[in-house]
């Protein structure tokens, strides 16, 4: 049986493969809420150098979160020390809240936009239609 004779796995088994990878069975990326496992995943919040902490994300924001590790100072020293290690965590989580903060924003906006143009969904209760801020 030469390669190109191997049975292909069905989608569901690929399904499968990919929780596996991710190690969770409803995964979510935590910035945009994207749950489709073929564009999931883990991210390195510290940089695959300095730590193992990892969170889910969808490829185009692990991707953007990796960027920004781009603009981290350099290692001090060969080996890290405890320090250097929490400091490297400290500023990947520092760039997942700036981007989770954009992302609240957003949804907020939204929601005010949408409040803006429906009549509240009680009836005859307040509106915020014409509002100004």
């Amino acid at each position: 049986m030469n390669k190109s004779d191997k049975p292909k796995p069905d989608r569901e088994a690929r399904r499968q493969a990919l929780l596996e990878r991710l190690g969770v069975d409803f995964p979510r990326c935590l910035l945009c809420g994207e749950d489709d496992p073929r564009v999931l995943e883990r991210h390195h919040l510290a940089g695959r150098t300095y730590g193992m902490e990892t969170v889910i994300m969808c490829a185009n924001d692990h991707r953007k979160l990796s960027d920004d590790q781009k603009d981290h100072p350099d290692a001090l020293a060969a080996e890290l020390s405890p320090i250097e290690k929490a400091a490297r965590f400290l500023l990947g989580l520092a760039d997942f809240f700036c981007d989770l903060a954009e992302t609240l924003r957003e949804y907020a906006n939204g929601l005010l936009l949408a409040a803006m143009n429906c009549p509240a969904p009680w009836g005859s209760g307040p509106t915020l239609e014409g509002a100004t801020s």
